[in-house]
């Protein structure tokens, strides 16, 4: 029976540590061990609003020759991989738990060094759309060139410009936006026209709607 007991820095066993032979008289016994540079990684997908780690991600490891492994967040919101090959891998999260969705590249490249740990992190967020329409009261048409405000529930506007402008059918359609309610304020409407409803009003963006 013959135990490796300690390997040069850098290097770990990746065979069993304790290979049993029968010696047989006059002839040589060879005990062949195999060692490689190994590294670690954890992965984790983190809810973008509450911090929280989000548990039942499924992902895709594959390392730089190919391979394949399918791996999810468990009950611990982590994936914990030990053991790897040194060099660079490509990490592809294929499905999230229903209502998120994916707010950072779906893609990354960590690169496995040895005795350490790289960390992979994914962040995810509930998101839905805002459709704002003004409409004429008398004639039920939609009204072009309408501008509107529109703000998060801290305040913040959540377009790239201050206002934005119903289109040409009188719409605007907000996207991507995260979960909550949204203060609308109409601001400025056509000429010859007057807004008869409440200036401001709440609404609530629900996800993947």
């Amino acid at each position: 029976k013959v135990t490796v007991k300690v390997v040069p820095e850098k290097y770990s066993v990746t065979t069993e540590k304790v290979l049993e032979q029968t010696v047989v008289a006059k002839k040589n016994t060879t005990y062949e061990y195999k060692v490689d540079t190994l590294g670690n990684m954890t992965i984790v997908v983190i809810d973008e609003k509450t911090g929280q780690k989000v548990p039942n991600a499924e992902l895709e490891v594959k390392d730089s020759k190919g391979n394949k492994k399918p791996v999810t967040t468990g009950d611990d919101a982590e994936v914990i991989l030990t053991g790897l090959p040194t060099g660079k891998y490509t990490v592809t999260i294929t499905k999230v738990p229903e209502d998120y969705t994916v707010t950072t590249n779906k893609v990354i490249y960590p690169e496995v060094v040895v005795n350490d740990t790289v960390n992979c992190e994914y962040k995810v967020n509930k998101l839905g759309s805002l459709q704002i329409v003004v409409r004429d009261e008398r004639t039920d048409n939609l009204v072009p060139g309408a501008i509107v405000e529109v703000k998060d529930s801290e305040g913040n506007i959540v377009t790239d410009t201050d206002t934005v402008k119903t289109d040409a059918k009188g719409q605007i359609t907000i996207s991507n936006l995260p979960v909550g309610d949204y203060q609308v304020t109409i601001k400025e409407v056509p000429n010859n026209y007057e807004v008869t409803t409440d200036e401001e009003i709440t609404s609530k963006v629900e996800p993947n709607k």
